[in-house]
């Protein structure tokens, strides 16, 4: 561990890292129970934070250090709006339940919600990361295992489609005997959830106990070109 970091501060760099993807908006990380302005000046001075203006708005992105830091030394954080609306979707996600540090970190460990750290994966659970698709945690006395799918297409029946084929691929899970996949699903606005919701035909009426659809859209990148 760098001496020059507390074991708070390393924790705060490795949720912006690892849970928001490398990057949140100021007021986001402000959000967190342990994150004060002095807090991200300093580990900007240390050259761990780089804070980028957009039209007033500020973003805080990880800087190589921290991907260094974090074991992913060949990676750096690519300055692109996709890269950062998918940071600040997740960040809002994180935040609309956990304004804790140290909570985020304890459900983290629990899945592949992890933007940046190669775990111990299966194949399947792999592939489905690289498409979206981020294990939350799983309950074994509920039987059921939760996934979290941030589409890139907002399109609803691009996203109905996605649904459909991840429970018809249900059977790629290892141990679908014993635990059934459950998946939220962001989505903009209520319009595209409604139409998503009527793309679900009757032949799968049932996954509807298992799908749920919510809204984000963070105010802070809608108008990102």
């Amino acid at each position: 561990m760098p001496k020059d970091l507390t074991n708070a501060q390393r924790s705060i760099l490795y949720v912006i890292y690892d849970a928001f993807g490398g990057c949140c908006t100021m007021g986001q990380a402000l959000m967190l129970d342990e994150v004060t302005e002095d807090i991200i000046d300093e580990l900007a001075e240390m050259n761990y934070l780089r804070i980028y203006e957009i039209d007033g708005t500020k973003f805080l992105i990880c800087r190589h250090s921290v991907y260094a830091m974090f074991g992913n030394g060949n990676q750096n954080f690519r300055l692109t709006s996709y890269n950062l609306k998918k940071g600040c979707l997740m960040a809002e996600y994180w935040l609309s339940e956990h304004h804790s540090v140290r909570t985020i970190l304890a459900v983290l460990a629990q899945g592949t919600m992890h933007q940046n750290t190669i775990g111990m994966w299966d194949i399947y659970t792999t592939y489905l990361h690289s498409r979206g698709y981020y294990a939350k945690y799983t309950s074994p006395d509920e039987g059921f295992r939760y996934f979290i799918f941030f589409p890139k297409s907002q399109a609803p029946s691009t996203i109905a489609k996605n649904i459909k084929q991840f429970f018809d691929d249900q059977g790629s899970f290892l141990d679908i005997d014993e635990i059934q996949p459950c998946l939220s699903v962001r989505v903009a606005n209520d319009r595209i959830k409604e139409g998503v919701l009527n793309r679900i035909d009757a032949r799968h009426w049932w996954i509807l106990d298992r799908v749920d659809i919510f809204v984000l859209n963070c105010s802070d990148t809608q108008n990102l070109i």
